[in-house]
């Protein structure tokens, strides 16, 4: 059977996408969902790794922050025929830069992240960048440089307090949004109620869009100043030349 990538529908730009699972697919959504609600599973992780076809569950796992890979999975990978690894992630956030560095592994894996709240985000790699080798690390840095700017916005606009957390939550779909905006990445996602009016509260505000701005020129900046690297000759005029624009950045 052919593959049903859910992020064909981002082929030109991040995309929402409604919950279209067959009933094989809604069986371990909600298995994995229940997993996560479970208190005596807070900070565990469940993931399941199905064929691309929603047919199929080749074998699951679970682990503390970050359920493994198992041989079975592995395998299943090998072949090629398509996999999409799902889990839930206890930071209740979008995909993390784990996430984008395994689906960027092969472009036949495509990875689903969901929370407990019933919204799930979904990413993949048709096309790989060499730059992403640096940025998919570089990540979790910007994550918590863009963390604290929309919490700044919060405060600064009065965004109701109890929206607060919520809002931080979110941060990597921001996050993800940006870099699906820039780059080769595949990028779709389904919010559920709560989180749609968490983001829609915030986008009245305009936290939401002057959050992924930020985002989005960070990441420009960085992909631009890894172009700009890999065309220098020596490790010498590279590191001048990296730190030559990051400071003229910042001067701007």
């Amino acid at each position: 059977m052919s593959p049903r990538w859910f992020t064909d529908a981002a082929a030109s730009g991040p995309a929402a996408i409604p919950p279209d699972f067959t009933e094989f697919e809604q069986l371990h959504f909600e298995a994995i969902r229940e997993f996560a609600c479970n208190d005596a599973n807070v900070d565990w992780e469940n993931l399941r790794c199905l064929d691309a076809a929603g047919t199929v569950i080749h074998d699951m796992s679970n682990g503390l922050k970050a359920a493994p890979s198992t041989d079975k999975m592995e395998a299943a990978i090998a072949s090629r025929t398509g996999v999409r690894q799902w889990h839930n992630h206890p930071s209740e956030d979008s995909l993390s830069h784990h996430d984008w560095q395994f689906a960027g592994r092969s472009p036949n894996i495509e990875i689903l992240a969901l929370n407990k709240r019933g919204s799930f985000f979904v990413g993949r790699i048709p096309r790989w960048d060499d730059r992403f080798h640096h940025i998919f690390p570089w990540l979790p840095s910007l994550s918590g440089d863009l963390f604290f700017k929309m919490d700044r916005l919060a405060k600064d606009r009065h965004l109701d307090f109890s929206l607060w957390d919520p809002l931080g939550k979110l941060t990597g779909h921001v996050l993800n949004t940006a870099l699906a905006t820039c780059s080769s990445v595949r990028y779709a996602y389904h919010l559920s109620a709560y989180d749609q009016e968490v983001f829609d509260s915030c986008s009245k505000l305009q936290i939401m869009q002057d959050g992924l701005e930020y985002a989005r020129l960070a990441i420009e900046q960085e992909l631009e100043c890894l172009r700009l690297w890999k065309a220098l000759k020596t490790d010498g005029d590279r590191a001048r030349g990296l730190d030559y624009l990051r400071k003229a950045a910042g001067e701007e």
